[in-house]
């Protein structure tokens, strides 16, 4: 099952990169909670399905060519930690952005309950054998 985790995250992610919102609600639980790395945006954290369209339609918005390039996703039991690269431009300045970036996320049933961004591979880990000893789901 954990393997299914690591394909399960890296769906989402190519859900993401072709904006294909369905898919990627799809892998989402119904009551699933997304903090993503940009602490100072509002309604933070994204709960459920309409907090994943708000999550959404929010960054794309600002960055509407937003790219997540994936070098690796590894499995904690149920918990997936992944690095990857954000990349994009702003709609206002148009200025290009690259952004290392670690991502967790936790699977329950084939869906994503929970899932954060940090800044740095520590940060993640820390909070992915956290999120391990609770019940993920």
């Amino acid at each position: 099952m954990p393997q299914a985790n690591v394909e399960l995250h890296q769906a989402s992610i190519e859900a993401w990169n072709r904006r294909d919102l369905e898919a990627f609600l799809a892998l989402a639980d119904p009551e699933v909670e997304i903090a993503p790395l940009n602490v100072e945006m509002e309604r933070m954290p994204y709960r459920g399905r309409d907090g994943v369209r708000r999550f959404w339609n929010d960054y794309l918005a600002v960055f509407p060519d937003f790219r997540v390039e994936v070098i690796e996703i590894r499995e904690l039991g149920a918990i997936t930690v992944a690095s990857v690269r954000l990349r994009g431009h702003g709609t206002e300045s148009d200025a290009s952005f690259v952004q290392p970036t670690w991502q967790v996320a936790a699977w329950h049933d084939e869906k994503c309950v929970w899932w954060r961004s940090f800044r740095t591979e520590l940060e993640a880990v820390k909070a992915a054998r956290r999120r391990g000893g609770q019940r993920s789901g």
